[in-house]
């Protein structure tokens, strides 16, 4: 999905207004400023509380970015993230403990 697209179906999460942007950020006509990262748009709030540990990190690396290839290990677009590897039993619970780390697929049923 492109930017231009994404800018037709999403608005500022603070106060609504329609975004502008480019592939590296997309800004609301009041002037909030969102990363773009790898294509996704980064909503979190770093002023607000967080919910879940993983939203600082998405924070962090998103607002704060550090040296190119220093973010830690990365899936190929063939592989299943690290991330879902290591979090599927605390999503799914305990039936899935059998699958963690060795998911060839994302675990979503397709619709």
């Amino acid at each position: 999905m492109t930017i231009d697209v994404l800018l037709d179906l999403l608005s500022c999460p603070r106060d609504g207004t329609n975004l502008s942007g480019r592939s590296d950020h997309m800004e609301c006509e009041h002037g909030h400023s969102y990363p773009v990262v790898d294509g996704i748009p980064v909503f979190l709030l770093p002023d607000k509380p967080q919910t879940h540990s993983v939203a600082g990190l998405s924070i962090r690396d998103a607002y704060f970015p550090v040296a190119a290839g220093s973010r830690g290990e990365s899936a190929s677009p063939d592989e299943v993230d690290p991330f879902v590897q290591e979090s599927i039993v605390l999503v799914c619970g305990q039936l899935y403990r059998s699958l963690a780390g060795k998911l060839d697929r994302f675990p979503a049923p397709e619709l």
